[in-house]
């Protein structure tokens, strides 16, 4: 069955006039960017044991345009590892800088406990709307985890840090 593009919408953000550090547990968390997203589902790793985890426990890669197209994402092979986004292709479906600005992994940061449970029942194939702020995270250390401000960009670094404050899993 042909289903063709399942999210034409591209990620929604805008600058906060103000940068602001807000604490919370053992980190601060600095606000820069509102932030809107909706994507295809194309792989969602949860990480228990890794520094980062009890803050952002779930990576997610999501796909908009051509990535969220089953005919073409059944051609790319996405995985997940230590935070990071791999996929390689036999023989590239569309442009490879398609591919890039079509997709990005996502660290997340359940703003509460509810949202951490919908998270995790998110599954390869969902239509997820997340709603919330690109955040940078400090730890107690004072080493900052910072998150991507530009579609463009790919590679190590190029990952958003979501505060996600609300969910919604879209139905056909």
């Amino acid at each position: 069955m042909r289903r063709g593009i399942r999210v034409h919408d591209i990620p929604y953000q805008k600058a906060l006039t103000e940068y602001v550090w807000h604490k919370r547990n053992n980190y601060e968390i600095g606000y820069s960017d509102e932030f809107k997203i909706t994507g295809l589902v194309l792989s969602k790793r949860h990480y228990i044991g890794d520094e980062r985890a009890d803050i952002s426990p779930y990576d997610m890669v999501v796909g908009w345009g051509p990535m969220s197209d089953p005919n073409i994402i059944k051609d790319i092979n996405v995985r997940q590892n230590n935070r990071f986004y791999y996929w390689n292709v036999s023989e590239f479906p569309i442009p490879r800088k398609e591919l890039e600005l079509n997709s990005t992994n996502l660290h997340l940061v359940p703003n509460t406990e509810e949202i951490a449970k919908a998270l995790a029942n998110l599954k390869k194939g969902d239509v997820v709307e997340l709603v919330g702020y690109l955040v940078d995270i400090k730890d107690e250390d004072g080493f900052i985890w910072a998150t991507s401000r530009v579609r463009s960009d790919s590679g190590d670094g190029a990952c958003e840090i979501v505060l996600v404050e609300r969910l919604r899993v879209q139905n056909d």
